[in-house]
Formats: C-alpha cells, sequence, structure tokens
C-alpha cells in the first residue's frame, strides 16, 4: 500500500514569533489535508495528505504567508579547493609545522 501521509519540514529564515505561531495555527488547525504540525522557533514541520497536497503546494502556501526558507549558501569550486587542500594538509601533518618551516 502506497505511504500517503508525507513529511515536510522548514527552517525559518526569521525567528517564528507569536503571532506567526498563530497565524498558522489558524491556517492549518482545520485543514483536512494537514494531518499533524508543529511550529518552534526555529521552523515548522507539516505531516500531509498526499492526495490533497504535495510538497511544492506546502512550501508555496508558507512562501505566500511570508514564510520564506533560509538558503545555505553553497561554497564555489575555488573554496571547494582550499577546503581540500586543508584537509590533505590536515592528514599530512597533523598539529605538528612541516620540517621546513622548524
Amino acid at each position: 500500500m502506497e505511504d500517503y501521509i508525507h513529511t515536510f519540514y522548514r527552517n525559518s529564515s526569521r525567528q517564528i514569533t507569536e503571532s506567526d505561531t498563530r497565524r498558522l495555527s489558524a491556517l492549518f488547525a482545520h485543514d483536512r489535508g494537514i494531518e499533524n504540525f508543529r511550529i518552534s522557533p526555529e521552523g515548522i514541520y507539516l505531516e500531509f495528505n498526499t492526495y490533497i497536497y504535495s510538497s511544492k503546494q506546502i512550501g508555496e502556501i508558507l512562501d505566500d504567508n511570508g514564510f520564506n526558507e533560509t538558503k545555505e549558501k553553497k561554497p564555489g569550486f575555488l573554496m571547494k579547493q582550499i577546503r581540500n587542500l586543508a584537509e590533505s594538509n590536515q592528514r599530512t601533518f597533523g598539529d605538528r609545522k612541516p620540517d621546513c618551516c622548524g
């Protein structure tokens, strides 16, 4: 049997206030497509019926009501290379100085 209840979690881009909590509760409390929801200062957790909503629709509802997701900035090519070099040096030298710098 297909699992028709899915989980949606979104970290909020800002602190969720008491006013925001009341507004979200009013939005989802009596919605038959939302099985369960929890709101914390850091984010929003929902369990929803996939026959009524999709993850994209839940995201759009939250976006329309001002609850945007935090976007993590991905490291660029140069930063990845620097991190790889630092990890390689850590493996090779550990916490000691190279012989040439002693």
